[in-house]
């Protein structure tokens, strides 16, 4: 297997934007802003949104005016969140409309959810929390159980259920697709026991990135805390369908996320200690 080129973490890089002169004094008020959001929640390179490649900000300055302190604690971190909230103007969003796209609105939920002196022992704690809540497991004997050998807790069930009915023609038209399609699609299957895989992706659509952002950060203490961004925003275009296909079989239905699914992960009993940053 070929391993692709990547940066080690610890890395430190500088960026320097110089706006052109026909640029406006409201977006360039907005660039500090937007260099601050991408220093809380964002990452650059493949994967991003699953943490990898988690950007932290150790410096901003303005026009030779420093305007940003890495975080010393959680509390400081949440702090530099609920600010950068602030001076987004987020309560300008109407309540209950969902952006146009991903995006910050009132409807955002961010949770710093643990801590740890090491990033990448720490991606791989949500990493494996995030697999506990959605895996099926693969059948060992009379359970089933994830990579590490640990029973699965089969949340979603009812998801493996239909898709293993539709793809046997034994369901011709389910009443919903699954309900983990709201992580992102395509949301695709298969089935060890029969060798059997299954699509399931938007009908004319074939990503829809996930709504759930996962962003190391790095604190000025050494330590690192996984902070968990939800940004609900619509779905797919309107009058979209999600299909679902295998086994010779085809089924599309009506797109009915449920973002509650994803609010269920946040407060699992693994994140009792996390701290709700927004709202």
């Amino acid at each position: 297997m070929t391993r692709q080129p990547y940066l080690k973490h610890g890395g430190v890089f500088t960026l320097k934007v110089m706006l052109k002169d026909n640029v406006s004094p409201q977006i360039g008020s907005l660039l500090p802003v937007a260099l601050k959001a991408l220093g809380l929640f964002g990452a650059a390179g493949a994967r991003a949104r699953k943490g990898f490649g988690s950007l932290s900000l150790e410096s901003l300055r303005h026009n030779g005016e420093e305007k940003w302190v890495v975080p010393g604690n959680i509390e400081e971190l949440c702090a530099g969140i609920r600010k950068i909230f602030g001076e987004m103007s987020i309560n300008r969003h109407e309540e209950g409309n969902l952006p146009d796209y991903t995006a910050f609105s009132l409807s955002a939920k961010v949770k710093i959810v643990k801590t740890a002196r090491d990033p990448l022992q720490l991606l791989d704690e949500v990493g494996k929390e995030l697999l506990r809540y959605r895996s099926y497991g693969r059948a060992s004997g009379s359970i089933h159980v994830l990579p590490w050998r640990e029973k699965a807790e089969q949340n979603f069930a009812d998801d493996h259920d239909m898709i293993l009915n539709v793809i046997n023609g034994r369901t011709l038209q389910p009443p919903d697709h699954p309900r983990r399609v709201v992580f992102g699609l395509p949301h695709n299957y298969f089935f060890l026991s029969t060798r059997q895989k299954a699509n399931v992706d938007a009908a004319n659509h074939k990503r829809r990135a996930s709504p759930l952002f996962i962003h190391i950060h790095a604190l000025s203490t050494g330590e690192y805390a996984a902070v968990l961004s939800l940004l609900p925003a619509i779905f797919l275009p309107e009058g979209e369908l999600i299909k679902m296909s295998g086994g010779g079989h085809n089924v599309q239905v009506a797109c009915q996320v449920n973002y509650q699914e994803i609010e269920n992960f946040l407060t699992r009993s693994a994140f009792r200690d996390g701290v709700v940053v927004w709202p």
